[in-house]
């Protein structure tokens, strides 16, 4: 299920969120995600129903997720963000 995440299409979806979003105290927030950066902005974390991906430097990215059906309607909304 986790090959099924594209990094580029995850950071057309963050960037769609912090354009399209509105401001909030860690990040910004736009049709049920909500996406932050660390300090130096070279770690990402978007979330969204219980789905927490983590985009690492070089690519690399890490799911925190408690089910399958969670992660399949994450992957879905992702998607629809990234187009």
């Amino acid at each position: 299920m986790e090959t099924q995440i594209k990094f580029t299409k995850a950071l057309l979806a963050y960037s769609r969120v912090t354009h399209c979003g509105e401001k909030t105290a860690r990040g910004y927030q736009f049709d049920d995600v909500e996406v932050w950066a660390d300090f130096d902005g070279y770690t990402c974390y978007m979330q969204s129903g219980g789905v927490t991906l983590t985009l690492l430097f070089h690519g690399k990215f890490l799911l925190e997720y408690d089910s399958r059906d969670k992660l399949k309607r994450f992957i879905r909304l992702l998607d629809k963000l990234a187009h």
